[in-house]
């Protein structure tokens, strides 16, 4: 786990440095708000829930500020908790370790190792997932480019994807619409992962086309079990498919190939 630790610390500081030492004076509340969800999102998956708890807090004075921009100033005033708390993390020389993650309870055969594509923008999310799901199994393919999570799509033929609906701007949300779009005659599970678990969110990401939703942070046990209920519906849809068994119909996720 400290390899997603110290990945994550260094993109907090890293976009913390961008906004506090170069001196921008007109962060928009929406970039803030994107950065604290992904953090939030990720620091509670990896395990690391002082982060997650701060920026959580964080989230809720962004939205009860009314403020549509913010100096230097206002930031490390902001900040100064969570700063406080990635200070206190580097510090330490001990590996954080997350709940059991039920490692040993599934695992696929090499000869039929599913892949799974991950898109998320944040990268030690990526990296978390790679390792976690590698070692049940999975050929992970993970980005954070939704222009290239296409592509693999296309090109890789995973078996079902998972993906942060509420990427940077309408990034995840682009990718649902050219999945459904794209992709005909084929079904692929989709999995949405999400800081905020509301109605109206699950609503959204259901009526793009996903199959699940899960909130993060969430423990790999319960993800991983989740995609092994997804695969095991998409088997026999394939399987009906090939018997002609069964007819697709483009209102539960079935269209033909524009490819």
């Amino acid at each position: 786990m400290n390899k997603y630790r110290e990945a994550l610390l260094a993109s907090i500081r890293k976009q913390l440095n961008a906004w506090l030492e170069l001196g921008r004076d007109d962060v928009s509340r929406d970039d803030l708000y994107r950065f604290l969800h992904t953090v939030r999102g990720t620091s509670g998956t990896i395990g690391l829930a002082a982060i997650s708890n701060t920026t959580a807090r964080l989230m809720d004075e962004l939205e009860q500020s009314g403020r549509k921009s913010w100096t230097t100033g206002q930031l490390r005033t902001f900040f100064s908790d969570l700063i406080r708390a990635v200070y206190a993390l580097g510090q330490q020389e001990t590996t954080v370790q997350g709940g059991a993650d039920g490692t040993g309870s599934f695992r696929f055969d090499q000869d039929e190792q599913p892949a799974v594509l991950v898109l998320d923008d944040d990268d030690a999310f990526l990296l978390y997932m790679k390792e976690e799901l590698g070692k049940r199994g999975y050929r992970v393919i993970a980005t954070t480019n939704p222009s290239l999570a296409m592509d693999y799509v296309r090109e890789c033929n995973p078996q079902c994807v998972v993906l942060d609906l509420f990427m940077d701007h309408t990034a995840g949300v682009e990718f649902m619409l050219a999945l459904r779009d794209k992709m005909k005659r084929r079904f692929i599970p989709t999995t949405v992962v999400g800081v905020e678990d509301t109605t109206a969110n699950r609503i959204q990401a259901f009526r793009l086309g996903a199959d699940d939703f899960v909130a993060k942070p969430f423990e790999m046990a319960e993800l991983a079990a989740r995609l092994e209920r997804q695969l095991v519906r998409k088997r026999l849809f394939d399987r009906l498919l090939r018997t002609g068994g069964f007819r697709p119909n483009s209102n539960i996720g079935f269209c033909e190939s524009n490819d």
